[in-house]
């Protein structure tokens, strides 16, 4: 009885008033969903907003990141997961909905959207998880990069994130 796509042509029929025949496919299962309609294809991030979730990109992004340390990936690139498991790995792990929010702040600050705010939401849960007690400090150097030395980790990573408009991955 649920709607997977087509929402908005339905709405806007019903607005209209004007009688329109559509082909409609029953059976299909929710797991379908990102493959259903011609054209582009569903991106995680889709997925994760269409679930109800905002900051859909950081999230899915985010969970992967964890997805990769918790099997022993080198990569995030190298985590064999379909868009409906990151977003079941994301449902199961709800502290990520915080990180996020905290990443899209920080990648703001400096400029960078997308696979930085990710990593940064990723690494903020796994300084969370280790025990690290305050990682909002962590990510208040990151952000600002005041009083960093030049050796400081903390400023490779920042510097990294920053360059990642240069076409590497963030790895």
């Amino acid at each position: 009885g649920r709607v997977l796509d087509g929402q908005h042509r339905l709405a806007a029929v019903r607005a209209s008033g004007v009688s329109v025949k559509f082909d409609f496919s029953f059976g299909v299962a929710t797991e379908a969903f990102d493959r259903i309609d011609v054209g582009r294809g569903r991106s995680a991030a889709n997925i994760f907003e269409i679930a109800g979730y905002t900051h859909g990109s950081v999230l899915a992004s985010s969970a992967k990141v964890l997805m990769a340390v918790e099997n022993g990936c080198k990569t995030v690139r190298s985590v064999n997961a379909s868009k409906h498991e990151v977003l079941s790995f994301a449902q199961k792990n709800p502290d990520l909905v915080e990180s996020a929010k905290i990443a899209k702040d920080i990648s703001r600050n400096i400029g960078k959207v997308g696979s930085v705010a990710g990593l940064a939401a990723g690494v903020f849960l796994i300084r969370q998880r280790m025990g690290d007690v305050e990682p909002t400090e962590f990510f208040t150097k990151v952000s600002s990069g005041i009083g960093l030395a030049n050796e400081s980790p903390i400023l490779a990573f920042r510097n990294r994130c920053i360059r990642s408009s240069d076409g590497r991955p963030l790895d």
